[in-house]
């Protein structure tokens, strides 16, 4: 019956009930979660056909009724094998309610609570302990198969919920994407303005400057690098999204290649290079790789190390030679990240601070893109952190094979 609908598993539970114990009538019923309230679900074929209820009532509570809840409140099997001398009499029968002489209980747990009570009733014999065992065994079976089709329904409401919740996340991700791509162009017209002017004013092509002028027009100048920045990493956020990435390889110099990511970052930021200290050895081989990306990546790297650190916390970058890997290590002293955060840091647009009075500046997409480049390149990126005591990020790029 395993396959059959949950109504018809009942019908034939019930009926096998009535035919195995030699009653004459059966019932089976649900308990509510509190076991206060027992819900009609079907009676056997003959109670149909003898009874001549006109009005029919399938929810009854437990305190008022009789020999039906004594199995509920009892939450154990009860037999009646003389009516006349128990509870249950003929004054409380509805009209037109078939007559019962004897009747059987048996109520099934499930975690220490009653979900459903079968009666039987109207047996010429006694009921006996081979009856109550009879109708647990098959009752258990039926509650067992109930039991499965619910967690199926769970299951498929749930799957259902879960897809509909990632199409609108979907939805909301192309939205987003859109949104992005929109934005950045719409940016990057009057950005080429911004950043032509103000070089041009901070190199004082267009006249002499003052001292306080030169410092405005420098902050200018610092904006506008950033800005640049944060519009050519959502762009390359929308062209691996859209696979339309293409990395030039070049060969690369590793120290050479850190020393002037660190002299970019000092231009732009102000950060003062001889704070970071650098464990480069001359004598690593060459990366084979985009020179731009990879900037991105260490500049991003770095210049998180210098935001979430005070002046006075050291910045190491240490580079390893691992077989057939360069291996770099960018150490922080400072605030660190929590170790439920740490597994989060390089998915898409997430913040560990996403509120709108958070301390530190971002956008949430610079280690998600940094991991891409890695990886776009045959690499690995990772972290290790505590709060309070710091950061380190570890990248793993495999050599070019040239000497």
């Amino acid at each position: 019956m395993t396959d059959s609908s949950v109504y018809d598993v009942i019908h034939f539970a019930l009926e096998k009930a009535v035919e195995l114990t030699c009653s004459q009538v059966g019932y089976i019923g649900f308990v509510n979660e509190d076991e206060s309230a027992i819900s009609m679900h079907s009676w056997s074929e003959n109670a149909i056909n003898e009874c001549d209820i006109t009005v029919h009532s399938t929810e009854f509570l437990v305190e008022d009724i009789g020999l039906w809840g004594d199995s509920v409140r009892k939450k154990k099997a009860v037999i009646s094998n003389d009516i006349s001398h128990d509870c249950f009499t003929e004054d409380n029968y509805p009209d037109g309610h078939i007559s019962i002489n004897s009747h059987l209980g048996v109520p099934i747990l499930h975690d220490g609570k009653v979900v459903s009570i079968v009666g039987v009733g109207n047996k010429e014999e006694d009921y006996n302990n081979s009856d109550i065992r009879q109708i647990t065994l098959l009752m258990e079976g039926l509650w067992k198969i109930i039991k499965k089709r619910q967690d199926e329904s769970k299951l498929k409401k749930y799957a259902e919920e879960l897809a509909r919740k990632n199409n609108e996340l979907s939805s909301l991700d192309i939205l987003k994407d859109e949104f992005l791509s929109n934005i950045t162009h719409e940016l990057k017209t009057p950005l080429i303005s911004i950043k032509g002017y103000s070089d041009l004013l901070s190199e004082e092509h267009i006249g002499p400057l003052n001292d306080d002028q030169k410092l405005s027009v420098k902050s200018i100048v610092k904006g506008s690098e950033r800005l640049q920045r944060l519009v050519d990493s959502i762009l390359y956020l929308q062209n691996i999204h859209s696979g339309n990435v293409e990395y030039n390889s070049d060969v690369i110099f590793i120290k050479d290649f850190v020393e002037k990511v660190l002299y970019d970052i000092s231009l732009i930021i102000g950060t003062n290079i001889n704070a970071i200290q650098t464990d480069i050895p001359d004598s690593l081989p060459l990366l084979s790789g985009n020179t731009d990306y990879l900037e991105q990546v260490f500049f991003h790297i770095i210049d998180n190390a210098q935001k979430f650190s005070s002046d006075s916390d050291e910045i190491k970058i240490t580079v390893l030679h691992e077989g057939e890997n360069m291996h770099a290590v960018i150490e922080d002293h400072g605030i660190g990240i929590s170790e439920e955060q740490l597994p989060h840091i390089f998915k898409r647009f997430y913040q560990a601070d996403g509120s709108r009075e958070r301390k530190y500046g971002g956008n949430g997409i610079g280690l998600h893109l940094c991991k891409s480049i890695v990886e776009a390149h045959g690499g690995s990126m990772w972290a290790e952190s505590e709060l309070g005591v710091g950061t380190k990020i570890h990248v793993k790029l495999p050599f070019s094979g040239k000497c």
